[in-house]
């Protein structure tokens, strides 16, 4: 009476792992959330001020935790979506900083993808060049050209273990100063990042706490919840 048949009634893929512990049950392809495989983007490769992220890699590939205060980058796993449900958990460890991490979405290249990003506190960042970039504390979304497809991961900010502000991305310079710059500001930046949502509570993220998250992108129809 559900239109399922028997046979896929507890395993709708028929992967051999039941749907109730089945990160994706409608693909045969993939059954557990696994970051052992991913890729480093460095998104300010001239910048020196700072060392690169340090990605390690827990728990089966379950868990992965930025050890660093480092340069922005992200770590981008190789398994790709079209519509996906994406959950999982933050944990802020540390007391002595205040900057951006999150997570991203829908990434096709190094120029083009979705982030959420979250801020603890408001902050100028400290190279005025190319421009000068504001960011305020709180969740937020931004966009740019978004595409109907991408990969998933997380976003290394400079604090360890945090979480997020979310932005959709399409820039036209790609990693560098001005990625750098425009992923930092609050709000638009021509031919880089647009914002399309902003917390109006202005709530930053608290240390040593952790936060769960459930994100739903259905790109045929431009839906992100």
């Amino acid at each position: 009476g559900n239109g399922v048949g028997d046979v896929c009634e507890e395993d709708f893929d028929n992967d051999t792992v039941v749907d109730q512990l089945d990160v994706c049950p409608e693909s045969a392809e993939v059954t557990l959330t696994d970051f052992r495989a991913y890729q480093t983007v460095i998104l300010d490769p001239e910048g020196d001020a700072q060392i690169d992220p340090n990605w390690v890699v827990l728990n089966q590939g379950m868990e992965i935790v930025q050890t660093m205060n480092s340069d922005p980058g992200l770590a981008v796993g190789y398994t790709a979506f079209n519509g996906v449900d994406f959950e999982g958990t933050f944990h802020v460890n540390t007391v002595t900083d205040d900057d951006y991490a999150g997570f991203i979405f829908s990434y096709q290249d190094s120029a083009s993808f979705y982030v959420v990003m979250w801020k603890q506190t408001e902050q100028t960042y400290w190279q005025a060049t190319p421009f000068r970039a504001v960011a305020e504390p709180g969740l937020q979304l931004k966009v740019g050209a978004g595409h109907p497809a991408g990969q998933v991961g997380p976003l290394s900010g400079t604090p360890p273990d945090a979480p997020c502000t979310s932005q959709a991305v399409k820039s036209s310079t790609g990693p560098g100063e001005h990625l750098r710059n425009a992923l930092w500001h609050t709000g638009h930046t021509p031919d880089h990042v647009r914002l399309l949502w902003k917390d109006p509570r202005n709530v930053g993220w608290r240390d040593k706490t952790s936060y769960r998250w459930q994100l739903a992108h259905r790109p045929q129809v431009g839906y992100i919840r």
